[in-house]
Parts: C-alpha cells; structure tokens; sequence
C-alpha cells in the first residue's frame, strides 16, 4: 500500500473483524515511514511494524512508495486447467446426471411456477431449476410468469466490467506468488467499483518442452461494460490497458524486466458486480425456480466454489440459515 488512507481503511476492517469475532489480517507497517506516528492509537494493535527493506522484500519491489503490506496465505492455480480437469471429471463419473454445452446462448428465459424454459437460437431447454452465474447476466430477457417483473431490477443490480491480464515468460523457476499493489496510479476510467490496484500471479511454466520457466500474469485496467452493450471474448486486447500493465511491471516488480522475459500474451474477460460488491447466492425471492451464483468479489475461484457449495445444499432441500449474500438482501441494501 502507498497511501494513508488505504492503509486507514485495512486497519478500519481488522478492527470490525476483532470486533465480530474474525481472524484478523496480519498488516505490517514500516517502522522508518513518517505517516506512521499519524495512526490512530485505536488500531496499536491491529498492525505491527518492520523495516521498510522487508517490507519491499515481501512485495519484491524496489519501490519506496509502498510503506505496508498484508501478508495471507494464498493459492496459484492454472483455474482453465482446473476448470477442464473438473468437467471431464463429472462427465466421465455421472454421464446420466451431468451434460456440458458450450456456446448454447441462452436468448431468452421464461420462469413458471415449477419450471422454467430456456430459448436458446435452435432449441428450447425445459428445467427444473435454472442457476445464473457470473457471466451470465448480460444480453437476454427474463420472464416471470408467476407474478413480479424481475428482468429490469436483476440486470440493473448488476455492473459488467471488462478486465485485462498480460503474460510474460521468464527464465528460471520460482516459487508460486500472487501479490497485490496498491498505487496512487490511476488505472480505471472510473471508481465507483472500488481501489485502484495492479496484481500478478507466479507459478512454473512449461514452454517448449523445458520447464525451467516461470509464468508471470499481471492485470489491473478495466472498463466498465455500458448497459446493454455487446462483450466480445474474440475482440483483440487493446493496447492501452496492454502497456499500462507492462509500464507498471517495469516500475514496481523488481524481477522485471530480467534478461530473457518476454511479452507472451494478452487477454480479457467479462466480470459482474453487484452495486454492494457483495456476491448474490441463492434463490431468488421472487422465483424459487431461479437461482444465483452471481457477482465477483475477490479473487474469483474460491468465491464461486462457496457459492457452488451453497447453491447445491439448497438444491438438495436444505434449509440453510440466512446469509449476508442472499439475493434478497442484496437487493435491499443496494436499493
């Protein structure tokens, strides 16, 4: 983190975790840094203090405008790769339960009181249940037969953001990272979906046979998706958010640029948000018949497989308690 009043805003969280009864982050500040003595003593022992070289250490920066830094367990999955692994997993284990079909564009979707239909360009889905998760939620119309319209309020409860990754291939293998930056670099057209922050992911890679490489993947730029605009995966990446990726490897990861790392690619994908930044799961209150894993927050993956996990005790007729990510009290906290 560069700035005081994000380093304020850390401290404000892990005072409310203590508060509730949560673990809270372990946050070490620099002793040499200035700001420090401007801390308010109600957050003394939320934080600890180490010298500013092990703090650019853990972030592997030479940049001396990063002055604290939050260190958590984290994981580094090729999430594609695991993607793949678990759909031929549940095809090859429950052929008669489980059916994969890409590229099915569900256009318009109809919910009645026990069923719902799928109206795809060729063919028609009759379902039980329908679940809408994160990249599914622009571009198609809902119809609730059995009572309140829901179309508008659940497009309207979610914003589409574009967001840009660039990877680049460096010799040598190191250890799995995935670390955050907090700057003052502005990087979105706009603010309203939370902090400016750039992020890389390391993990060994295997290229052109030899394994002796490392895979570092950084992202950060997004643009926010109008409303009812068309999303295009097959779009090129666009060089701006490309270079401002490569401009801020440059300038903050010190392992950058080494001799022999090389721009490998660039990529994007489609997120939605809930005006919250709370993930929706579960049923929707005005159709059981329709439910949500719906909403990025954090680091995707794991988000979605507890959304997953909820969705599918539901599913099995449990009654769950209430939950700070039910859809119906998202809606009433964003309206």
């Amino acid at each position: 983190m560069c700035l005081f009043d994000q380093l304020l805003e850390h401290l404000e969280e892990n005072r409310l975790r203590q508060q509730g009864g949560l673990p809270v982050e372990r946050i070490t500040v620099a002793r040499e840094w200035e700001g420090r003595a401007h801390i308010s003593e109600q957050y003394a022992d939320l934080y600890e203090v180490a010298p500013h070289a092990d703090i650019l250490e853990l972030l592997e920066t030479d940049t001396s405008d990063y002055v604290a830094v939050i260190a958590t367990q984290k994981g580094c999955s090729n999430s594609a790769l695991l993607a793949e692994e678990l759909v031929g997993y549940l095809l090859a284990t429950y052929p008669q339960r489980f059916r994969l079909h890409e590229g099915t564009r569900v256009r318009e979707l109809d919910l009645y009181e026990q069923t719902a239909e799928l109206k795809t360009e060729h063919h028609t889905i009759t379902a039980a249940r329908v679940v809408l998760a994160t990249n599914g939620f622009e571009n198609f119309i809902i119809r609730n037969t059995t009572g309140t319209d829901i179309d508008t309020e659940f497009h309207h409860s979610v914003q589409g953001l574009i967001g840009y990754m660039a990877g680049y291939l460096a010799p040598g293998v190191s250890e799995p990272t995935a670390i955050s930056y907090y700057s003052n670099t502005d990087i979105r057209s706009d603010d309203e979906m939370g902090d400016d922050y750039f992020y890389l992911t390391r993990r060994p890679y295997e290229h052109e046979g030899s394994t002796a490489w490392s895979l570092v993947c950084a992202g950060g730029p997004d643009q926010t998706l109008p409303s009812l605009a068309l999303y295009s995966r097959e779009d090129e990446c666009k060089e701006g958010p490309r270079e401002e990726i490569q401009d801020f490897l440059k300038k903050d990861y010190k392992r950058y640029p080494a001799e022999g790392t090389d721009y490998a690619f660039c990529w994007h994908g489609l997120m939605g948000y809930t005006p919250n930044l709370i993930r929706r799961v579960g049923v929707e209150p005005h159709n059981p018949v329709l439910l949500y894993n719906l909403g990025c927050n954090g680091v995707g993956l794991l988000p979605s497989i507890m959304g997953g996990a909820r969705l599918a005790r539901i599913l099995s007729g449990e009654k769950l308690p209430a939950s700070i990510f039910d859809p119906e009290l998202s809606t009433e906290s964003s309206a």
